[in-house]
């Protein structure tokens, strides 16, 4: 009685685990060579309560909260509906969002087959054949063979610039295009060709073989008119608004609307710098090296500022993330430096300053600083 009592009570703290999230382990999808052990990550994404690193041998490590089956990285899948164990599977790119993590495969026989990983739903639904790009935000969307956009994800609630509401499908997303100069909606880009992609919030925004941006999907005010202006980089935003680099580096926003910085410590229009990348959702930067700090000393190329009033110089990467669906809510930033090595910071509610902490600070050691 006694045992199992005791077997009872090991069920139910299994149960209420959070972190316990069980899934499917899949097929092992193994690196093409053999590869030393990586010591260096080159790429850092996050989705709400996780962050993934992609490291020098092309492989992915995540760390976080598996709440919602974030961390699932032995349970990939597609539209196959096979599930995929890709802990040591090379990735040529990956992407998150929410509790989504999804790349596109390396080495043959699956070179350029995207798969995903994390919360079920929709969102995993990528095509099993090969994909030129890929990005995931309220939806994951990808760039076919054919440079053709494709979208799968929820039914989502989109606005119109008269802020009028509707419903519409993912996969109508490249339906719903918004012209770049005129702002006229429900333009059908469904056969345009285009280069990359970026998927925000509740819509997408991909770059045309002439540079241009074009975005798909929610218009709210006006706010994903870009202009057609040839672009240095772009993001979808986080929110509706789209942000965009102009070839010269300065930061281009729609028309009448504005990116509110925090102050940030001896920069005081970090508006007016020249940029070289947009990171973490349009939101962070990384400056060029022609810029200058208040007191007329310069600033090294690959400094970041972002719109929380923070900066760090040597710094290649950046991603936040933001546990705000749990009791214990905080917010985290993490820094990929220039020497290739991963730090993490939360951000204290209602405080721009960053502190060092140990929350969600499980960072793979061979990656750690």
């Amino acid at each position: 009685m006694r045992l199992l009592a005791y077997s009872l009570l090991i069920f139910m703290i299994s149960a209420c685990d959070e972190n316990s999230h069980v899934s499917p382990k899949g097929e092992p999808i193994l690196l093409a060579t053999n590869l030393p052990k990586p010591t260096k990550a080159i790429d850092l994404v996050a989705g709400d309560a996780h962050v993934c690193a992609h490291l020098e041998d092309f492989t992915i490590k995540c760390w976080g909260d598996n709440g919602l089956g974030a961390l699932n990285i032995q349970s990939a899948r597609n539209a196959q509906k096979k599930y995929y164990d890709v802990s040591k599977a090379a990735f040529t790119k990956i992407t998150a969002s929410h509790a989504v993590t999804c790349g596109i495969l390396k080495d043959p026989p699956y070179e350029g087959i995207p798969v995903c990983f994390g919360q079920e739903g929709e969102w995993l639904d990528v095509p099993h054949e090969k994909v030129k790009d890929i990005s995931t935000g309220s939806v994951t969307c990808f760039i076919k063979q054919d440079d053709t956009l494709g979208c799968v994800g929820p039914k989502l609630m989109l606005a119109t610039k008269a802020v009028t509401w509707f419903d519409s499908n993912s996969d109508a997303l490249p339906l719903l295009g918004i012209d770049p100069t005129s702002g006229a909606e429900r333009q059908d880009y469904s056969t345009k060709r285009f280069k990359d992609v970026k998927s925000g919030f509740n819509k997408v925004c991909a770059r045309g073989f002439d540079d241009v941006v074009y975005c798909m999907g929610d218009n709210n005010r006006g706010k994903s008119v870009l202009g057609a202006h040839s672009f240095l980089d772009y993001d979808a935003g986080n929110g509706q608004m789209a942000t965009a680099l102009k070839n010269d580096g300065i930061l281009h926003i729609p028309s009448g609307h504005t990116i509110s910085f925090n102050p940030i410590p001896n920069i005081t229009k970090p508006e007016t710098l020249k940029y070289k990348k947009i990171l973490d959702r349009g939101w962070s930067f990384l400056t060029t090296s022609v810029n200058r700090y208040d007191n007329g000393s310069p600033i090294p190329e690959n400094t970041l500022v972002t719109g929380m009033g923070f900066s760090d110089e040597g710094v290649i990467g950046f991603v936040t993330a933001d546990s705000s669906y749990k009791a214990d809510r905080f917010g985290l930033g993490c820094l990929l430096t220039d020497k290739h090595k991963v730090r993490c910071y939360t951000i204290p509610k209602n405080s721009p300053i960053i502190k060092p902490t140990d929350i969600l600070n499980k960072i793979p050691k061979e990656i750690a600083e």
